[in-house]
């Protein structure tokens, strides 16, 4: 049934747009930009783009025109929102400072990302530090295809420098 959100392969190169099918019905959203990359829910949509000089991300409910800054400067494939609270995602980022080219580094393996798990909750824009996989395991991680399992309470992800499957526990925090 959907949402279902599709985009262009982003590149800091090229505008990308949102679109989201629900129930046969295709809709443009907001959401647009060059180096356009996006996540959504039920109820939002997370996206990045590359704006003056920048790499900026920002969340709208999916009835919005006009998009919100997030807390955090997030690469939305690296995103999963919980399918039992449609507003909360749960991300792996790293705190730097994103070249205005993002995402063609990080697509590309020029930039290796080292990822602590966040909580980001679109309706209130707040955003909750989960854990620092580095600080427990020792081990570096840069977070790609994360999933949330059947129960909405499993966190599977890759590591995308050896695609070692890793699994993260999510205790409901609705902060």
């Amino acid at each position: 049934a959907g949402p279902h959100f599709v985009y262009p392969k982003a590149t800091s190169r090229l505008e990308g747009y949102v679109y989201s099918y629900t129930n046969g019905i295709m809709k443009r959203e907001a959401a647009s930009g060059y180096g356009l990359s996006a996540v959504g829910s039920s109820e939002a949509i997370v996206y990045s783009t590359s704006e003056a000089g920048e790499y900026i991300s920002y969340s709208l409910t999916t009835d919005e025109i006009t998009g919100a800054p997030a807390p955090l400067t997030l690469i939305p494939e690296k995103c999963s929102f919980n399918k039992t609270v449609p507003n909360i995602a749960l991300c792996g980022v790293s705190l730097i400072e994103y070249s205005y080219l993002m995402p063609d580094p990080w697509y590309q393996g020029d930039l290796i990302l080292n990822d602590n798990i966040w909580q980001y909750n679109t309706e209130t824009q707040s955003a909750t530090l989960l854990i620092s996989p580095e600080k427990i395991t020792g081990r570096k991680l840069d977070i790609i295809n994360p999933a949330f399992g059947r129960d909405a309470v499993n966190l599977y992800f890759q590591n995308k420098t050896d695609d070692a499957l890793w699994m993260y526990e999510y205790i409901p925090n609705r902060n």
